[in-house]
């Protein structure tokens, strides 16, 4: 359960860090943010659900949810490392 714990808080500190640099970039985009935001709200609503009802779940439904769960937690891990490598950089050359 500990290691349950470790992934959820990972997967928060990412999905914030990715949300707002994207919600940054879209700033002038009224659409694009909204779509933004309503993808962060679906993946969030389906990995909450994945994670609290696991165990009440059947496996035909479960196993659709943690491949999302396993596809955006990759998804943010490559993009939350290339936001945080491009802010390095950009820190880096002031």
């Amino acid at each position: 359960m500990r290691s349950l714990i470790v992934a959820l808080i990972i997967h928060f500190t990412l999905n914030i860090l990715v949300f707002l640099k994207g919600w940054d970039v879209f700033k002038t985009k009224k659409l694009l943010r909204t779509f933004w935001m309503v993808i962060f709200a679906f993946e969030l609503l389906v990995y909450l659900t994945g994670f609290a009802f696991y165990r009440h779940l059947p496996p035909e439904i479960i196993h659709p949810i943690r491949m999302m769960g396993t596809s955006w937690m990759l998804f943010l891990l490559y993009l939350g490392g290339l936001v945080l490598i491009g802010d390095f950089l950009y820190l880096a050359s002031r």
